[in-house]
């Protein structure tokens, strides 16, 4: 028995999903594509309603995202870092966007595994 994200199992009905180790691959997209799976909203004006004096507030370490594979991976990604400048030299906020990947496939345990 393991456990699995249900975002991504599609058509759990069908015949394939009962198998473990089928390899279905199954994508999730955040913020991506004509059709999101998820869409998220990354204000720079306030945060939770509140409108800090500070602009720092806005920046790493005090807000981020932070990325898991849950094994022990971690990855940060800061939101200073998803500026760009237009053709006017104005400094645009690009909206971060994700994609992951996953596939049913359990760890095989071997007799020598404890």
């Amino acid at each position: 028995m393991f456990l699995y994200p249900d975002i991504f199992i599609s058509g759990a009905d069908r015949e394939d999903h009962y198998c473990a180790g089928s390899n279905i691959p199954h994508t999730y997209r955040i913020n991506k594509g004509a059709n999101p799976n998820l869409s998220l909203d990354f204000s720079l004006t306030d945060i939770d309603g509140y409108v800090p004096k500070n602009q720092k507030l806005f920046t790493y370490p005090f807000n981020y995202i932070l990325c898991s594979n849950n094994s022990g991976a971690n990855v940060i990604y800061k939101y200073e870092d998803f500026y760009r400048y237009d053709d006017d030299d104005d400094k645009v906020f690009m909206t971060p966007s994700f994609t992951i990947k996953a596939c049913i496939t359990p760890r095989r345990f071997n007799s020598y595994d404890t």
